[in-house]
């Protein structure tokens, strides 16, 4: 009986440290940072650059269907030696096709990788370095098509179970989203890939920890969301800016407020020194 009792009073004790310096991190987390205007306009940045590449991308494959549409597809197998021209006409778009999205999607994870690498050395204060970018842009490009290869697993798996599928899909993003702002915080923090990969599912796994962290982020989204109700009376480009304004600054503080909690959990368990 006195060890239950011992047993119960030292959890209770415990429970009761764990809210206290989660929201102590919480509170400190909502002062201004210093920093937080950078990581705003790096976020800003990498829209932009994303946009124009991908603006890029549009006329160059309007471009491609513009030379389809003199083609009769319809009848290209009974069109003789004219069929086989189209035939080349068509195949040499569809090769030219895949090149563009390729080159597209290479050069958007660059610049993600550019620009978000800035913004984790930022919040963590560390130096950003070329060699810090190429290992950085690698990684992303093996964690991407890691969920990548999961997500078409699943399609195939659950092709005719529609809601289990659509249920699967918001719950895979929001894994996704978790552990990779956990990826991002080791591997900024240590500069190892793998050990890296490592790390993050093994405090990935602790979920217990991050409930509350992720409440409380839940709950300031929602009071910011009503705040910008107010903002609703005014013209809708001014609303519109000043709505992607408050998003971006929202998750500028995210990223520091989960770095803090990350951190936490990687020392309490010594993934991190």
């Amino acid at each position: 009986m006195i060890i239950g009792r011992t047993y119960n009073q030292s959890l209770a004790k415990m429970e009761k440290n764990y809210y206290k310096d989660q929201w102590q991190i919480f509170l400190n987390s909502l002062k201004l940072k210093k920093n937080i205007l950078y990581v705003i306009l790096l976020d800003l940045l990498c829209i932009c650059a994303t946009f124009v590449l991908s603006l890029f991308y549009s006329l160059a494959t309007s471009k491609i269907a513009a030379s389809l549409q003199n083609l009769d597809l319809a009848n290209i197998a009974a069109m003789g030696a004219e069929g086989l021209e189209q035939y080349a006409a068509l195949k040499g778009a569809m090769y030219l096709f895949l090149i563009y999205s390729a080159i597209l999607f290479i050069l958007i994870l660059l610049a993600y990788s550019l620009f978000q690498g800035l913004i984790w050395n930022t919040v963590l204060k560390k130096r950003f370095t070329w060699k810090y970018f190429g290992k950085f842009s690698l990684l992303n490009l093996i964690w991407v098509l890691a969920w990548l290869i999961i997500s078409i697993l699943l399609l195939f798996i659950l092709k005719d179970a529609v809601i289990i599928l659509v249920i699967l899909t918001y719950v895979l993003l929001f894994v996704m989203f978790y552990l990779t702002t956990i990826l991002y915080v080791m591997f900024t923090k240590k500069r190892k890939m793998w050990q890296s990969i490592k790390d993050t599912f093994n405090i990935g796994k602790r979920v217990h920890l991050f409930i509350l962290p992720y409440l409380l982020v839940l709950g300031l989204f929602i009071v910011l969301n009503l705040v910008l109700i107010i903002f609703s009376l005014l013209p809708q480009q001014i609303y519109m800016f000043i709505n992607l304004i408050i998003l971006l600054a929202f998750f500028a503080w995210f990223r520091f407020y989960i770095s803090d909690v990350i951190m936490k959990v990687g020392k309490k368990f010594k993934y991190v020194k």
